[in-house]
């Protein structure tokens, strides 16, 4: 009865993807979510999972390729996976509705979990358009059934999705090997790697821009550091120096953009926001803290400091100076990441997760931290966050090469998850360099993403760029 009624508004069109994704109103969130749950699964079991498993898994690859359906070959397990999870996440609304009071913080965590699984399985509905054969040779159904509810509605003139695309940005699209960091070298290779989005832009690509701070907070804490011995000024902490420099790259990044609008006459919006990500306090890297940041010092320099501060001090591999090393903490969620995807998907590009983010964690609110996120795993997150289609990881090289440098050199084209996670294993991919990469991109596929583009700024505009990690 259910599906007769979805499938009757359906064709007269009124129901609308909004609708179905934010219906019922934020008051009653989980509420709302688990039934648009349900009701997008009564569609999908009825259009794809029952006619998928009446095809004998030896010949499932087979049908796809006839249905011209190049997504469903890598979304076919996934989607499984998250029907799985949304029954069972139905099958607890009692629970949360019970914990709202008694444990609030377990029914919010069942909340969320149900939005991003919700959110999966919409993404995933959207990828999948003509998939007749399914239902035409598998599944006995009246003539009016031959097209798949979902797949028949996407076709509807109501439905106009653009991609979804967070694009990291490596050190190298501000400051340059060989260059002293000044504002004009940073505006200008800002704007030229701004400049390489313009193939993404074209083609109507919402974007999220995440990137790194290396450099940058190095300096921060060289001026800190100056001013404390020179005037007396308090030296800031990590966290602090992190936000300084997410404000003072967002601003660059901005009037990169602004110029390259400007010169094409292109009319977007661009904004950064300060991003803080919650790290936990409990996470193993802070026993081991081992990312170099900040001015080098002398043994006596750095033993003294270590005194005063408490901070841990390490020897530099190069030479014989020390530099104070903190943690590299996985980051668990970004904060505000429903506003970075309500601005992405109204076209506006959201500079976000600055240097991997602010440091913190949850205490009694929020409480900054001395450590350092990887800004290609923070930007992994939040592609996943906030169901990205495309995730790139801009890099100063065009691929990712195995035995790079060494004889038998190779550049890797497509790779699926399997053959990066062997290439790790195996110590292809520097730990300082490609290994984080290739890590954060394994994160994003292996959470819902489509592919992970690996490739140099300048590579953007051909059609074939890059290393793809795909399932």
């Amino acid at each position: 009865m259910q599906l007769a009624t979805t499938r009757k508004a359906i064709e007269q069109n009124d129901i609308h993807i909004k609708d179905l994704r934010f219906r019922d109103g934020m008051a009653k969130k989980y509420k709302g979510t688990i039934r648009n749950g349900r009701f997008l699964l009564s569609c999908f079991k009825a259009s794809f999972i029952s006619p998928l498993q009446a095809i004998p898994a030896r010949n499932r690859a087979k049908y796809a390729s006839k249905a011209s359906n190049t997504s469903f070959l890598q979304a076919t397990n996934r989607l499984l996976s998250i029907n799985t999870n949304l029954n069972a996440i139905n099958a607890k609304a009692k629970d949360i509705r019970a914990w709202e009071k008694t444990k609030p913080v377990a029914a919010k965590t069942m909340i969320k979990q149900s939005e991003y699984s919700f959110a999966s399985l919409f993404n995933m509905f959207s990828k999948l358009q003509k998939p007749k054969i399914y239902c035409k040779r598998h599944v006995n159904v009246s003539k009016s059934e031959k097209m798949p509810i979902f797949a028949s509605y996407l076709k509807t003139k109501t439905v106009e999705m653009k991609k979804l695309a967070v694009v990291a940005f490596g050190g190298n699209a501000l400051l340059r090997s060989g260059q002293k960091g000044t504002y004009q070298e940073q505006i200008k290779n800002v704007t030229e790697t701004c400049d390489s989005l313009l193939s993404l832009l074209k083609q109507d690509y919402n974007i999220v821009i995440g990137h790194g701070n290396g450099p940058q907070v190095g300096n921060v804490m060289l001026q800190h550091e100056a001013g404390k011995k020179k005037f007396g000024v308090e030296a800031m902490p990590m966290d602090f120096c992190v936000a300084e420099t997410q404000g003072s790259i967002g601003y660059l990044i901005e009037q990169g953009f602004r110029n390259v609008f400007a010169r094409e006459g292109i009319d977007r919006n661009v904004l950064t926001l300060l991003t803080q990500v919650v790290v936990d306090k409990n996470d193993p890297a802070f026993k081991n803290p081992v990312k170099p940041v900040g001015p080098y010092y002398t043994k006596e320099e750095a033993e003294a400091f270590a005194k005063e501060n408490s901070c841990t001090y390490a020897k530099d591999s190069k030479s014989d100076k020390y530099r104070k090393v903190v943690a590299s903490p996985k980051p668990l969620k970004v904060m505000n990441i429903e506003i970075v995807k309500q601005l992405a998907l109204e076209g506006n590009i959201v500079v976000t997760v600055g240097g991997g983010g602010i440091p913190v964690v949850e205490e009694a609110g929020v409480k900054g931290v001395e450590a350092v996120i990887d800004k290609d795993l923070a930007s992994a997150l939040t592609a996943v966050e906030i169901g990205a289609d495309e995730f790139y990881i801009l890099t100063d090289v065009p691929k990712v090469y195995i035995n790079f440098r060494k004889e038998g050199e190779l550049a890797l084209d497509v790779i699926t998850v399997k053959q990066a996670e062997e290439y790790l294993e195996q110590g292809q991919f520097g730990e300082g360099s490609m290994a984080p990469k290739v890590r954060a991109a394994l994160h994003f596929v292996k959470n819902g993403g489509k592919e992970c583009i690996i490739t140099e700024a300048g590579q953007l505009g051909n059609p074939d760029c890059g290393t793809r990690i795909v399932w």
